[in-house]
This record gives structure tokens, sequence and C-alpha cells, in this order.
């Protein structure tokens, strides 16, 4: 939520003015009589979109084709079978509330956006083998060390602010790690997500079948830069190399990546329900009691339950965006802040990969695809 308008690209000022100009802030009310005065409205940033041609080499079918007889051609000369074909995907997801809109002229087409803020996120690495066998869900946060983080999981106690929704499937723990720069998956991470999360279920599926030690296994991912990167590749060719990368190539992750396919929207879509439930309880809730909706307007909605919803925290923040922000910023710190957010956020995952998994969402995602017809008839054949 902004805390201050800058009118300085809207008015012609002296260089007298402009330090007045520079301190100035205006309410909500002033923001969007300006915005009328202006033609300017609040857009999303507009997002490329991939057009595939519909003729020639790189239609969506032949991309298809071309991977999954890679695929094939690995496990067959491999002798690899389907319980050792391994596929991972990262995902993102907001800790916080943020805002991913801008002021932009009014009919314009296309709306950039070079930066949306300090956003305060964590990453997900999701996978396991296309026989329904998942790892353990590897969560990544960034702005604080390992050491610190491990104290914080250790430290939380208060299990009686949240309810679990899901039978938590103890062989599924999260796995955490820490970066001081960034949330994004670095070759760091990557090393540490292949030790303690990808090996010791390959071990394990090793020993069911009764393989040998390192007998080759597959492991499908995008071409994110720390998967292909030198520091990573050099890496798993001395420390594992009997794995072997099968690379889906770039754009195809909407049809040939099993976790976009099939696993993705369900998974995103229960950790924010949870995420918030828990802002509603304890930041927008509270502040929407004490401040802006008066009892009359709480039953302005026929049977309303008592319950705050997302559209009032929007109605909140067109009576007064500043003053709301603030107060939410202030809340966060008193409940915690994102040392009590942390512990909540991986046992939300821990139950969005349970669900998951008795849903079948793996399985049917690779079926969907072609990779399981493709691995069976490879390993027949």
């Amino acid at each position: 939520v902004p805390v201050a308008i800058n009118v300085g690209p809207l008015v012609n000022i002296g260089d007298s003015e402009a330090q007045v100009m520079s301190e100035f802030k205006g309410s909500y009310d002033w923001a969007a009589r300006c915005m009328v005065r202006h033609k300017l409205v609040m857009r999303r940033a507009t997002t490329a979109a991939l057009k595939r041609p519909l003729m020639g080499p790189d239609t969506e079918e032949n991309l298809r084709r071309i991977f999954l007889a890679r695929l094939a051609w690995t496990c067959r000369e491999f002798n690899i079978p389907a319980e050792l074909v391994f596929h991972a995907d990262e995902t993102g997801s907001n800790l916080l509330p943020h805002r991913d809109t801008a002021v932009h002229e009014k009919g314009s087409k296309t709306v950039p956006m070079l930066h949306y803020g300090e956003k305060r996120q964590a990453t997900v690495m999701v996978g396991g083998n296309i026989c329904q066998t998942y790892l353990p869900p590897f969560v990544l946060f960034n702005g604080i060390g390992p050491t610190n983080l491990r104290k914080q999981l250790e430290k939380e106690s208060d299990r009686d602010s949240f309810e679990l929704e899901a039978d938590i499937d103890r062989h599924l723990t999260p796995i955490t790690w820490a970066n001081r720069d960034s949330h994004w998956m670095s070759c760091d991470a990557v090393k540490v997500w292949l030790n303690d999360a990808l090996m010791p279920t390959v071990r394990e599926q090793r020993s069911a079948l009764g393989t040998d030690p390192d007998h080759p296994f597959i492991l499908m991912w995008d071409v994110y830069y720390s998967h292909r990167t030198e520091d990573t590749l050099t890496y798993i060719r001395s420390k594992y190399p009997e794995l072997k990368l099968v690379f889906v190539p770039s754009g195809c992750t909407d049809f040939l990546q099993i976790f976009d396919v099939a696993m993705g929207r369900p998974f995103k879509m229960y950790v924010t329900k949870r995420k918030e439930e828990w802002e509603m309880k304890n930041i927008f809730g509270p502040i929407l009691s004490k401040q802006w909706i008066q009892i009359r307007d709480r039953q302005r909605h026929e049977g309303w339950n008592g319950n705050w919803t997302k559209k009032d925290v929007q109605c909140a923040l067109a009576k007064d965006a500043v003053g709301f922000g603030k107060m939410a910023a202030t809340k966060v710190a008193l409940v915690g802040g994102l040392s009590h957010l942390r512990p909540l956020f991986v046992r939300w995952v821990h139950e969005g990969i349970t669900i998951l998994r008795k849903t079948n969402a793996m399985r049917k995602g690779a079926e969907r695809i072609g990779i399981v017809n493709a691995v069976n008839q490879a390993v027949t054949s």
C-alpha cells in the first residue's frame, strides 16, 4: 500500500518548489480526483503471452513428441524403470500481502512494470516420481540465515493459532533452507535439495526394487538457470554420475511439466487459502473491527456470518489506503512478523502436499502428458 503520492511527473514546477512538492502527501480522495483529472487508472502489469505456431517444428504436438522420445530413449538406454523417473519444479508464494497494480493511462493496451517493490516470498520445490511417490517439499526463505531459521522453527510452539485441515504425512516433512539475499533457488540451494530431498528417496526406491546401489535414474526439470549452470552440472557429474537429466524445453512447461499440468493450481490455492485465513484472523480482522466498518455496515449483506472477507479489506483500502497500510504493517509486527509466519507457512506446505498425494494429482499429470505411456513402452521394449 503506498504511503505517499508523488505528483512531480504530473505537473510542471520550478526548482524552488521541487522540495515542497517532493514532500507532499495526499489523501485517498485527493488521489482519486487527481487520477480522474489526468485520465489515470489502476492497472495490472501486462504479461507476455506465448503463441505457438499451428504448423512447423515448434508446434505443441511436435515438441511433446520430441520430449517424450528423448525420455523414452534414456529409459531404454539405461534400463530405468518408472519408479526411478523423477520430476521437480519450483513455485513461489507471497508471505505477506502485496500490490501488483500501478497507476497508468486509461485505455492503454500494455502496462509495463519494471519492479513490484519489496516482496516477502518463499520458494517451494515440489517433486516425486511418476508412480506417485512424493519427495519431501523443499521450502526456501530469504532475509534470514539457515541457523536463525532453524531456531525459529524449533521455537514455534503456538499450535492453537490455526487448525489442521489435513492428516499430515510424517514422511513428507518439509526440508527448509534460507538464503540471505534471495528466495530464488540458487546453485547452493539446488545442491542441498539434491542431497537432502532427492537422493534419500532414490535410495529407498532402489532398495524396494532390488537394483544396484548406483543404478541410473532420471530427473526431469526445466531450464531454470540454477539447474543448468556449470557449477550445478559439474557437481552432479562428480557426485551423482548415475543421475540422467532430461530438461523440459523453454516455453513448454505448461504442457510438459507435471507440476504445471496437474499439481500447481490446487497446491497454490490451498496454501493461499490458509494464508488468507490467517491474515483475516490475525491482521485484517482486528483492524476492520476497530476502524472503518461500522456495525450497520457489517450487516449490509443478508446472511453475514460475522467473518471478514477480502471484499471488506478492499472497502477499507478504498476509504483510507495509507492508514490501513500503516496499521496492517504494525499488526504484522505485533503478531510476531515473519518469525511467526514462516513456521506456519511450512506447515501449510506440508498440508498441501498431503492433499495432493491423496488426489493422485502427480500420477494424473504424468498420464495426461504421456510420460507414463512413454516410459512403460520403453521399459518393456
